[in-house]
């Protein structure tokens, strides 16, 4: 239980307000394109009404541009922001959270730079 707390913090700690080009899909032939509304991690919330259903894989491309570096990646529908939705959020756009399936330690390390930099 104090882990997952700890986690908890961790992760909200580290959730930066960002908008970057982020494209998203089932299948890479037929990916969407929108925006990210924050980033950790873990994961990003995506500003889209392309809602695709709760634990979904899905192929991502996320671009930094203050570097020239994208993340290509796998991730998971963690969960909806929608009219509809149990857990609606009034602060977020239409969209979805997608939590980041495995990264490599180099994906990781694109991710945490950008939020470091971001910090300052």
């Amino acid at each position: 239980a104090t882990r997952t707390f700890l986690s908890l913090i961790d992760r909200q700690q580290s959730r930066v307000e960002t908008r970057l080009p982020v494209e998203f899909g089932q299948r890479d032939a037929e990916l969407k394109t929108n925006y990210s509304v924050n980033l950790s991690p873990g994961g990003l919330f995506v500003a889209t009404d392309e809602i695709i259903p709760i634990d979904t894989s899905l192929s991502l491309r996320v671009a930094f541009p203050d570097n020239n570096r994208t993340l290509n990646c796998r991730g998971r529908v963690a969960w909806l922001n929608h009219p509809a939705a149990e857990t609606k959020k009034p602060h977020l756009p239409t969209g979805m959270g997608i939590q980041f399936s495995q990264l490599a330690t180099n994906q990781l390390n694109i991710v945490k730079g950008y939020l470091t930099a971001s910090y300052v």
